[in-house]
């Protein structure tokens, strides 16, 4: 699944928020910056938004 279809997901931000908040270095997967919101994740990684999971 999508990185920026996981944030959207869990209710936090809508898509279009979220794929901003990726672009704008405020998450990370598996402790890395990420920075491109199409990238596959999968639900064993851990996505943290502004260091919240």
């Amino acid at each position: 699944m999508k990185l920026f279809k996981v944030i959207s997901s869990s209710g936090e931000l809508s898509r279009r928020k979220s794929i901003d908040a990726i672009q704008e270095a405020m998450v990370t997967v598996n402790g890395k910056l990420i920075l491109d919101p199409f990238i596959d994740v999968e639900a064993k990684d851990d996505i943290r938004l502004d260091d919240k999971k």
